[in-house]
Order: C-alpha cells, then structure tokens, then sequence
C-alpha cells in the first residue's frame, strides 16, 4: 500500500514536471503575442514619400479595427487613422482592409488571452486552442495585406501623389504576421505535446 502511495506520488511529480516544461512555450508565446499587439501600430496601408522623413498618410491595424467595428470609413481622427483618403480613393480595398484587419486584431487579442491563460493558469490544454487562433491570425494578417495593397491599383499615386516618383504604397502588416508564425510553432509544439501528455 505504502509503495503504491509513492509510486502514485512519483507519477504525479512526474506529471507536473512535464507540465512546466509545456509551460514554457505559452510563456514565451504571451510575450511575443505583446509584441505582435504593438507591431500592429504600424501601417497595414500607407503612402511612402522618399522626398520626406517618415509616412504621409497611414492606417495601422488598430486603425482598422475600429473602422471595421464602426463600419465609419470616412471619418477622421486618431482612432481612424487616414482611412478616409485611402477610402476616397480605393473604397473596396478600404472596406477589405477594415473587414480583415478587425478581425485579425479581435483573433490576436483573443489568442494573447487564450496563450496568457495557458501560461498563468497551467493549462497547457489551451496551448491547441491558441494554436488554432495563432494559425488564423497569420492568415488574417496576410488578406489585410493584401487589401492594403490593393490601393496601388487604384488612382492614388495619379491624383492624391500627382505622379510623384517618390511616392509609393506600402504595407507593414506581414512584419506581425511573421512574428506570429513562430507563436503558431511555440504553440503547436505545446499543443502537440499537451496531448501526449493527456
């Protein structure tokens, strides 16, 4: 009896040991999901002036995130960023933009939750949840890249830049995109392994 309680015991110290080391992958994937969070303040659609420092005109994901929440794309302010003159311009590609880029920053956020989650609470059954969030993420970030370049096929650079060869349409949104596929691979490991542990 006595030697069935300690071999129980091991079992269990066995477990959780396993436990904290699928832990580590989340904890690194919470901190890289925070980065993700932040680069998504870059522009997802803006207009580079080689003639002057720095954008002229930009959407970030944030931007686009309440664009597509308020489904306003002519207003102006911070929270809208330029949506407005990109809209005047490429109003199709605009409302691609605010569709993808809402809800890839609504996944992102939701698996940051889900990931962080993992780690505090020590589940790492979550770990395949975030998984699936980090993997649609990753495909979201790539459409509303395409959508914001879908602006250059429109007459922007003709009117707004008036020709200028020094003007270009540009887009950030695969720089979080990459970043989130090493989340999608810190997860998948955790995931895979979670079940195995199961």
């Amino acid at each position: 009896m006595a030697q069935s309680k300690t071999q129980t015991t091991k079992q269990a110290r066995a477990m959780r040991a396993k436990k904290q080391k699928i832990l580590i992958f989340p904890k690194i994937g919470s901190a890289i999901h925070a980065v993700v969070l932040l680069l998504c303040f870059l522009p997802f659609v803006g207009i580079y002036n080689t003639d002057i420092p720095g954008i002229e005109i930009q959407v970030n994901g944030w931007n686009a995130l309440f664009c597509g929440l308020s489904g306003n794309y002519t207003a102006t302010g911070a929270l809208y960023g330029n949506m407005d003159i990109f809209n005047y311009y490429a109003a199709d590609a605009c409302h691609g933009l605010g569709l993808w880029g809402m809800i890839a920053m609504l996944v992102l956020v939701v698996a940051f939750a889900v990931t962080l989650a993992a780690a505090i609470g020590k589940q790492p059954v979550l770990c395949i949840c975030a998984f699936v969030l980090d993997l649609a993420a990753v495909v979201l970030l790539v459409l509303a890249y395409r959508s914001g370049m879908a602006v250059a096929q429109s007459n922007i650079i003709e009117v707004y830049c008036q020709n200028n060869p020094a003007c270009a349409v540009e887009s950030y949104a695969t720089i979080p995109a990459v970043l989130m596929i090493v989340t999608v691979v810190l997860n998948g490991i955790a995931a895979f392994k979670a079940l195995k542990l199961k």
